[in-house]
């Protein structure tokens, strides 16, 4: 088992961590995702040989969300987090 820490981008309710959560539990081989709405973050722990990152970053854009491994994620993006909540914010929820 791997763990890897993927940043989500586009989630402001719970309703959003209940959508990303289950996207992630959704990919074969994935056994736990915990989201974590304030950090905008999701720790996932997963069998490499049955999932790949690639493939939960797939499940994460089907719900309407962005996720990318964190180690790919500039350490400053709060212009970026900033435009991506305001456009959650008025399409989260009508998924």
């Amino acid at each position: 088992m791997e763990t890897q820490t993927l940043n989500i981008e586009g989630m402001s309710c719970d309703a959003c961590v209940k959508h990303v959560t289950n996207a992630l539990r959704g990919v074969s081989g994935v056994q736990t995702a915990q989201v974590n709405l304030q950090e905008k973050t999701a720790v996932v722990t997963f069998d490499p040989a049955a999932a790949s990152i690639d493939q939960m970053m797939e499940a994460v854009a089907e719900e309407g969300y962005t996720a990318s491994p964190i180690d790919l994620v500039a350490v400053d993006q709060a212009a970026s987090d900033g435009e991506a909540q305001e456009k959650s914010q008025s399409s989260c929820c009508s998924n």
